[in-house]
């Protein structure tokens, strides 16, 4: 965990033209009734302005969730930590503490991120376009809760 810029609230970074990262987005609004969570776009301009340390591959490869503290989790942590975060959904949290399950989250998250585009991210994924600009990863290896 790294320490990045403050925020009055939690903020959860996605990538905005992800179809399948969209609606895992609505998802978790949906039951953050408090509105604990603020969700931005990578593509935002504000993002890039709030969080510069936060480097634009680390945004193409995973969802970034970023504490009101400043501490930085991607990927299955900030899944763990976004379940952990809204009201509704605190009971799934300590199921990560069972041995194996952090890391097998992680590997699925992985796996997932690689192969989003056959889970409904459509055309926006598996563009040449897109595969020549996102950096050194496969394609598909973009940001996906």
């Amino acid at each position: 965990m790294s320490q990045y810029h403050r925020s009055q609230s939690y903020v959860l970074i996605f990538d905005g033209k992800c179809d399948m990262c969209r609606r895992s987005v609505d998802w978790i609004s949906r039951r953050d009734g408090q509105g604990v969570i603020e969700a931005l776009p990578y593509q935002d301009p504000s993002v890039a302005e709030r969080f510069p340390e936060i480097p634009h591959r680390a945004f193409e490869r995973a969802i970034q969730f970023v504490r009101p503290e400043g501490a930085l989790l991607e990927g299955a942590r900030a899944v763990e930590e976004v379940l952990r975060v809204i009201p509704h959904t605190r009971w799934m949290a300590p199921f990560f503490c069972v041995p194996g399950v952090r890391w097998l989250a992680q590997r699925i998250y992985r796996i997932v991120a690689r192969n989003r585009r056959r889970f409904g991210c459509g055309d926006h994924c598996s563009s040449p376009t897109r595969r020549s600009t996102a950096g050194d990863g496969p394609a598909g290896s973009s940001v996906i809760p």
